[in-house]
């Protein structure tokens, strides 16, 4: 009688705690937000984020990227969609995507490089001389006239050949050939004469032997130039011999079969041959 009582005092008791034990919830899946980038896209994102509060949608984590990581960011520390859409809504166009936002939202790394100047002029002191050279961000520039001699011979055009030698300007000249028929008739009459002329004044100020300069040569008609280092020894002899100019190096060039040079060798049916 007595172990009947006890068994059935038992599993009244069994009965009771399972009755009272409390069920282990299933496990919640982690919903992680990702919100793309675009600008257009912003107030998209705050009125998903919207519906989702209004959901009760738990969010364990937020990744983003351009927009997408400014309102991400916005709704990880706490603010509300309400909140940022208030934001969003007193914004321009104008100011929305603006390309140069005012100085002091610039981080520190664009307002020094603003600061800089990336191409400058460098003055200096050089045998009494005062000299001057550019430079860009760090690298020193020589600086390169392309001349065509004749405008040194201009009216008011006098001073170049000190103002460019005081300033160490490297000088390329062109001169189509060393004799006056094939100069004048490539480039009109006078301008061999007005050339000699410039080259002479241009080796008076230092050219040819303590600055440089060089000539640019380019054949006449429809033929190609001859071997670079030839015609250069024979420009040296002929202006050297028949005018006492001195110059560096010589150039050869190309003359390309556009505009009237083409016009000039379809008159003449040279154009395939050339």
């Amino acid at each position: 009688m007595i172990r009947s009582i006890a068994l059935v005092i038992a599993c009244a008791g069994i009965i009771v705690q399972a009755a009272g034990a409390s069920p282990t919830p299933p496990a919640r899946p982690r919903v992680c937000l990702v919100l793309a980038g675009g600008g257009a896209r912003g107030t998209a994102h705050i009125g998903v984020i919207k519906v989702l509060e209004e959901l009760r949608v738990p969010i364990d984590c937020v990744a983003g990227t351009s927009i997408g990581a400014l309102v991400g960011a916005a709704f990880a520390t706490g603010m509300s969609a309400s909140e940022m859409e208030a934001i969003v809504s007193g914004l321009s166009a104008e100011t929305l995507f603006m390309d140069r936002p005012p100085r002091p939202e610039l981080p520190i790394r664009s307002k020094i490089e603003e600061q800089r100047n990336f191409i400058g002029p460098e003055f200096g002191i050089r045998d009494g001389r005062m000299l001057a050279s550019f430079y860009a961000d760090d690298a020193v520039l020589q600086v390169i006239d392309r001349n065509n001699l004749t405008i040194i011979e201009e009216k008011g055009y006098g001073w170049l050949p000190e103002f460019l030698a005081g300033h160490e300007v490297q000088v390329i000249a062109s001169l189509p050939c060393y004799s006056a028929e094939n100069v004048n008739k490539q480039r009109g009459q006078g301008v061999f004469d007005k050339s000699i002329s410039a080259l002479r004044k241009l080796n008076a100020a230092g050219y040819g032997t303590k600055l440089p300069l060089h000539l640019v040569y380019n054949p006449l008609g429809p033929t190609l130039p001859g071997p670079q280092a030839k015609l250069e020894a024979d420009y040296k002899e002929e202006l050297g011999r028949e005018f006492g100019i001195v110059f560096n190096k010589l150039y050869t060039i190309t003359n390309l079969p556009i505009a009237r040079f083409a016009a000039y060798l379809r008159h003449n049916n040279k154009l395939e041959d050339y």
